[in-house]
Formats: C-alpha cells, structure tokens, sequence
C-alpha cells in the first residue's frame, strides 16, 4: 500500500462569541453561506471545523442566546434547536486538533465551556485576547492552555490573520 507524506493541515476549531459580521470571516474563507454538512472547510494550511452560523448581516440571528442559528438566514421564526447547536459544536471541538479561542468580552460563558470540554477531552486549547478584554480575569482556563509566549497579551482584530500563522506554526512543530 501506498502512503503518502501529506503535510500536516490542522483541523482547528474557532471558539468565541458569536456575532454579526464575526471575525472568524477574517480567516476562514467562504465561511460565509457554509453548514455544518461542509465540514471542515479548507482554508489553505488549516481545515476549520467550527461552529457554522447563520451569516447574518443584518444582526437579527444574533440577539442574545441565538448563537447564529435560524432556519433562514436571518432567524425568523424557529431555528435549529439549542441541542443541535451543542451536539454539533461540542463534536467539531472533540474532532479537532486545536481549539482556538477569541476572548472578546467577559461574559463568554459558552466560549468557557468549550475550552473546558477541549481540555477534558485533550485538545490543546489558545486563547487569545481582543481589545478591552483583562487576560488576567481567564486564569482559570489559561492552566491548562497552550504556551506561546509570542502571543500574550491582547490582539487587535486585525492582527488575527498573523496570530493564527504563529498558531499553525505552533501546532505542526509540536506535531514533529
């Protein structure tokens, strides 16, 4: 049998608050009208697995405890149910070779979770942190999480495209 030395494409996991115009747009590309049925998407040296969100522009998926889910595109009426939403992320974090998080507020008791079921089920987990977030305040998650040392302290939106090939560069070396 034939075996091929493929390189290494991590399947990574995105974790943080959900919202209208998310970043994740940033660095995953055609995120945008993609479903969980389309998992992992390839985004280049890297396959996302999660979470798929209704890519909604006009904020109305995204009121408090919708996480992005609505049957439409724009969540009217029911959407998919909160058991689905979990099932779904909490599978793709279990399948992945890494989970990422965005920390971009203090109120991110969902983002908390995932990271804790990462950690429980031994995905190394990143966090990193936006503007007006106190990476202090997430010692308790910071325990069990990756060290790289090059990404500490808070990272602007627009610096994540470069956080996340410092990532990359992290998880294929650890890889070896």
């Amino acid at each position: 049998m034939l075996k091929l030395n493929l390189p290494f494409k991590p399947r990574v996991y995105l974790a943080g608050k959900i919202a209208s115009n998310c970043w994740r747009h940033d660095l995953v590309p055609n995120l945008r009208g993609s479903l969980w049925s389309d998992a992992p998407l390839d985004c280049g040296g890297w396959r996302y697995t999660g979470p798929f969100f209704v890519s909604c522009d006009h904020g109305c998926a995204h009121s408090d405890a919708r996480h992005g889910a609505g049957p439409d595109g724009c969540g009217a009426g029911e959407g998919i149910t909160r058991a689905a939403v979990f099932n779904a992320n909490m599978g793709a974090v279990k399948q992945s070779d890494a989970l990422v998080a965005y920390l971009t507020s203090h109120d991110c008791i969902g983002t908390i979770y995932e990271i804790a079921y990462a950690q429980a089920h031994r995905v190394p987990t990143i966090l990193l942190f936006g503007p007006g977030v106190e990476p202090a305040e997430f010692w308790v998650p910071s325990m069990r999480s990756e060290r790289m040392h090059r990404l500490s302290g808070v990272i602007p939106r627009s610096d994540l495209p470069k956080a996340m090939d410092a990532i990359l560069q992290h998880l294929r070396r650890a890889r070896r």
